[in-house]
């Protein structure tokens, strides 16, 4: 949680100094690469939450898929263990507030820019 509200932050504060005329271009450049590496950070965070949300939606259709009515009755009954705790829905969480996810990914860097037009559109 800590992570993407500071990310979100940190990517709106580097966009304001780019735009800022008085910061040398030096300065600007390292801007650049520091805004660039934080939001690396949030999305291979949020990549991964998705890989583990899809692969955990790929189990029981895979499960479902394949031919277990030939398997023996000791399987089976795994397998409808298995199909049972894939039902449930998961989700990798920051801090139980937000999903970890492409789409909060999507949501930072749109909350980034949106505090970044309101902090520009109050300083003209």
């Amino acid at each position: 949680l800590v992570i993407l509200l500071s990310s979100t932050m940190v990517i709106c504060l580097s966009a304001i100094s780019l735009t800022s005329d008085d910061i040398p271009l030096e300065a600007k450049a390292v801007s650049v690469i520091f805004t660039g590496a934080e939001m690396m950070n949030v999305f291979v965070n949020c990549y991964y939450g998705q890989v583990l949300l899809d692969a955990h939606d790929s189990v029981g259709d895979a499960i479902y898929g394949s031919n277990w009515t030939s398997y023996s009755t000791t399987v089976r009954q795994h397998i409808l263990i298995i199909l049972s705790r894939v039902q449930k829905p998961i989700s990798l969480s920051a801090g139980g507030f937000a999903a970890v996810n492409l789409d909060t990914f999507a949501q930072v860097v749109k909350s980034s820019f949106s505090y970044f037009s309101l902090l520009q559109a109050l300083k003209e």
